[in-house]
C-alpha cells in the first residue's frame, strides 16, 4: 500500500514515519520544502496523487504566495487521485472543496475519507460528517502530550516576558498498560494492530458520537460541535502505553515501531 503525505512539516513527517512503521510505501509532497532543500524525496503532486492508496493532508491554510492551499483539493485535484483511494484531512477545512469531495465520494471515485477539520466550523456540513468513514470535531491535536507541551510553551514564553526563571515542570507521566493477552492468537496482523490501537483510543466511538450530534439544525450543530471538543475523551500518545502479553511477534515489532512500549511483552482499557 502506498501512503502519500501532503505537507511534510513537523506533523506530516511524524505521520510519514508511522505509515512507514506499518510497512507502507511513503510518498512526500511539500513544494516549499522541495524548493528550500532541493531534496528529491519531495515529489511533485501530479506524481504523488495518482500512485497513492491513501492521501493525508498536513498543510497550512494559505490564500496567497507561490503555493496557496485554500481549496487546493478541488474537483480536478480529486480526479488525479487513484480510483478508490482514501483522503485524510487533518490540516484545515478550507484546504478541501467539500462539495467536490462529496461528489467524488458519491460517484465512487474515492474509496473513503477520514476528516477532522471542516469548512464553516463550528457548523460543519452534516451530510459530509455522516458520509465520511471517520469524522471527528477538530481534535487531532488534543492528546495529553500536546496539551502539556502547549502549556509549557506558553508558560516559558510568559516567564521570558517577565524576566523570571521558569520553576514549573510538567508532571512525570505514568505509563498505562494494555493487556494484549485477550487479543486472539489467530487474529490477522491487521486485526491485532487494530485491537491494540482501539484500546489505546476509541476513535470509532468519537466518530459515532460526532455523527449522531450533527443534526440539520445549525444552532444545535454549533453547540454540539463545541461541546464535543470541550469534553473530548482523554487521549494518550502511543508512547504512553506499555503493551504486555502480545503473542503475535510481527505485531509486537510493529507496535514498537509505532511508539508503544512493548518491552514487557499484560491496558486494561485506559478509561479504567
Amino acid at each position: 500500500m502506498t501512503f502519500a503525505v501532503i505537507g511534510a512539516g513537523h506533523v506530516g513527517s511524524r505521520v510519514a514515519r508511522l505509515a512507514g512503521a506499518l510497512g507502507m510505501s511513503v510518498l512526500l509532497n511539500d513544494p516549499p520544502l522541495a524548493e528550500a532543500t532541493g531534496d528529491a524525496r519531495y515529489r511533485p503532486i501530479d506524481e504523488v496523487t495518482p500512485r497513492a492508496d491513501v492521501v493525508s493532508l498536513h498543510v497550512p491554510l494559505t490564500a496567497t504566495g507561490r503555493h496557496p492551499t485554500r481549496r487546493m483539493v478541488d474537483a480536478a485535484w480529486l480526479r488525479r487521485m487513484k480510483r478508490g483511494a482514501v483522503l485524510i484531512n487533518m490540516a484545515r477545512g478550507d484546504v478541501v472543496d467539500e462539495t467536490a469531495l462529496k461528489s467524488a465520494m458519491h460517484c465512487g471515485a474515492l474509496g473513503g475519507a477520514v476528516l477532522d477539520v471542516w469548512q464553516n466550523e463550528p457548523t460543519p456540513d452534516p451530510d459530509l460528517v455522516r458520509l465520511a468513514d471517520l469524522s471527528t470535531p477538530h481534535v487531532a491535536g488534543y492528546s495529553d502530550d500536546a496539551r502539556i507541551m502547549a502549556t509549557k510553551t506558553v508558560y516559558q514564553a510568559f516567564c521570558r516576558w517577565c524576566d523570571q526563571q521558569p520553576e514549573w515542570r510538567p508532571p512525570a507521566r505514568s505509563m498505562l498498560t494494555i493487556d494484549a493477552a485477550g487479543v486472539a492468537v489467530d487474529s490477522s496482523l491487521e486485526a491485532t494492530l487494530d485491537a491494540i490501537v482501539q484500546i489505546a483510543f476509541d476513535i470509532r466511538g468519537v466518530s459515532e458520537a460526532f455523527k449522531s450530534a450533527m443534526t440539520d439544525e445549525t444552532p444545535v450543530r454549533a453547540g454540539a460541535f463545541e461541546h464535543l471538543r470541550r469534553t473530548h475523551p482523554r487521549r494518550v500518545q502511543f508512547s504512553g502505553f506499555s503493551v504486555r502479553g502480545l503473542e503475535n511477534l510481527s505485531a509486537a515489532d510493529i507496535i514498537a515501531r509505532l511508539g508503544f512500549d512493548g518491552s514487557q511483552h499484560t491496558v486494561r482499557n485506559a478509561a479504567q
